[in-house]
């Protein structure tokens, strides 16, 4: 007996030259697709949508940076922010740190932590130590208000970059301008788990995860030639 014939659909493949003409014909007609696009409104109300949120989003971190990193929660009347550090805070003068004055410490905060950095340290000069901070001290207590000037601020004090426990003024070659970063942070803790002999880099690492909040105010200094 046999069996009858069953038809079965042939299956129409598009042909392979077919398709590198369409892939060769896009990319030199891109202004066809874009014309499609912009002729829909809602493509349009998207798009000017997307850029609304990128903008606002650029803007809400550019200002929360703003208020984390420079706002007016630290301060000094030894210098302006953004201005030239007075040589007799320099290793050129009386070697003295300068006065700060610390507002509006979130509630949350149990101490502080203050350093000193050259923004513009040749990291290369100093690869072989730990010790690039001009002054290192945490757990201060969160009551502070003030950094009396020449005295170094309660609690522990770092090994500075001149490798001495106490504020290093800045020192830069003959000729060049550095610029220092003071930053203040705010400390969830009533107390850090670090040595007073411990580096910059892992006195840091410490210091950031346990920090609620960061300020920082800048100074440059240039060092004449003699």
């Amino acid at each position: 007996m046999r069996l009858p014939k069953v038809p079965f659909p042939k299956l129409r493949l598009p042909r392979l030259t077919n398709i590198a003409i369409i892939l060769t014909w896009l990319p030199r007609r891109p202004q066809i697709w874009i014309v499609r696009f912009f002729r829909n409104p809602y493509n349009i109300a998207m798009l000017i949508l997307i850029v609304i949120i990128g903008f606002s989003g650029m803007a809400w971190n550019n200002q929360r940076e703003a208020d984390s990193e420079t706002g007016n929660k630290l301060g000094s009347p030894s210098f302006k922010n953004g201005g030239t550090l007075p040589a007799q805070f320099t290793c050129d003068g009386d070697n003295l740190s300068p006065e700060f004055t610390i507002k509006d410490t979130p509630a949350e905060a149990k101490s502080l932590a203050f350093i000193v950095e050259d923004q513009d340290l040749d990291k290369k000069e100093f690869a072989d130590s730990p010790y690039r901070a001009h002054m290192m001290v945490w757990n201060i207590p969160a009551s502070t208000t003030k950094f009396t000037q020449g005295i170094r601020p309660p609690g522990t004090i770092g090994r500075n970059i001149f490798g001495n426990f106490a504020y290093g003024g800045p020192c830069p070659p003959e000729g060049e301008t550095h610029k220092y970063v003071f930053a203040l942070y705010f400390i969830e803790k009533d107390s850090l788990p670090i040595t007073s002999d411990v580096g910059l880099t892992e006195a840091k690492k410490v210091i950031e995860n346990n920090s609620i909040a960061k300020y920082k105010i800048t100074a440059s200094y240039t060092r004449a030639k003699k």
